[in-house]
C-alpha cells in the first residue's frame, strides 16, 4: 500500500512539474478538433472525447502530488485534481450532447465553489493551512466560468454530410 502511494505521488510531481506543457498542447488540439466536429466530420468527436480524457487523467493524477506532511493541503489538492477533471469532462460532454453532461457539470461547479470559498476564507484568517497555488487559482476560476456558462448554454449542434460519414 505505501509503494502505491509512492508511485502516485511520484507521478503527480511529475504531471505537476510539465502541466503547462501537456496542458497547451493538449488544449490546441482540443480547439482544432472543433472545427472538423462542426462541419460533420464524426471522428473528430471521438478526438474531442480522447483528448478531454487524457487532460481529465493528468488533472486527477496531478491532484496526488506530495505535500509537506499536511493532511489538508493533501486533502485539498486532491479534491482540486477532481474538479478540473469532472469540469473537463463535462465541458466535452457537453460539446458532445453526451449523457450525464449536468452531472459532471453540477459537480465539478459545487467543488469548485466549495474550493474557492475555503481557499479565500483560510486567505482572510491568515491561517496559510491550504496554500493554492496561483496557477490552480487561475484554472479554476477558468473552469468555473466555463461550467456556468455550458450550464446555462447549449454548443450548437454539428453538421451532419451523410454522404461522408465515415471519414
Amino acid at each position: 500500500m505505501k509503494n502505491s502511494n509512492h508511485q502516485l505521488e511520484a507521478i503527480g510531481l511529475r504531471l505537476h512539474k510539465r502541466i503547462f506543457v501537456y496542458e497547451a498542447i493538449l488544449l490546441i488540439l482540443f480547439i482544432g478538433s472543433l472545427f472538423p466536429y462542426y462541419i460533420g466530420k464524426l471522428w473528430a468527436g471521438t478526438l474531442i472525447l480522447a483528448i478531454t480524457l487524457i487532460l481529465a487523467i493528468i488533472y486527477f493524477f496531478r491532484g496526488f502530488r506530495p505535500c509537506e506532511n499536511n493532511k489538508d493541503l493533501m486533502l485539498y489538492q486532491k479534491f482540486t485534481g477532481l474538479a478540473e477533471a469532472m469540469a473537463i469532462l463535462g465541458i466535452a460532454s457537453r460539446i458532445l450532447y453526451m449523457q450525464s453532461d449536468l452531472l459532471f457539470l453540477g459537480i465539478s461547479g459545487f467543488i469548485i465553489v466549495s474550493l474557492l470559498i475555503i481557499h479565500f476564507i483560510d486567505v482572510k484568517k491568515q491561517n496559510q493551512k491550504i496554500r493554492l497555488e496561483r496557477q490552480d487559482l487561475i484554472r479554476l476560476s477558468i473552469l468555473l466560468v466555463l461550467t456556468v456558462i455550458f450550464m446555462v448554454w447549449w454548443p450548437p449542434l454539428p453538421r451532419l454530410f451523410y454522404g461522408e460519414m465515415i471519414l
